[in-house]
């Protein structure tokens, strides 16, 4: 094997390994997160040096939709779905009861920020 093909190889591996060590880090930044997430019993608070913000993700949900407008608003949004941005402008004041909670979202930064 020539020293080309040798670094090459040397490359290639520390490539791979450098990539399961991120994809562990982002499994390791996932559970934390989560744990944060439930651990959280109010939406914004200080952790030390730190500023924790936690949030629900929040999605247009066609079912919930189909309950809260009449017949015909509801097929007035289907192109042939029901469409979030169409049911958004046409009945803003009722597109928040058209939305589920699919998840939080968890933000971590410095307290001065």
């Amino acid at each position: 094997m020539t020293e080309t093909e040798n670094n090459r190889d040397f490359l290639v591996r520390g490539l791979f390994e450098v990539r399961a060590e991120i994809k562990s880090l982002e499994e390791q930044e996932a559970d934390i997160l989560t744990a944060l997430a439930f651990e959280a019993k109010k939406d914004r608070f200080a952790s030390g040096p730190y500023l924790v913000s936690v949030t629900p993700t929040v999605r247009f949900n066609a079912e919930l939709a189909e309950k809260v407008l009449t017949k015909k608003e509801f097929k007035s949004i289907q192109r042939p779905v029901p469409q979030s941005s169409l049911a958004k402008a046409l009945y803003p004041d009722k597109y928040a009861a058209m939305q589920k909670t699919s998840g939080v979202s968890v933000k971590v930064g410095f307290d001065d920020e």
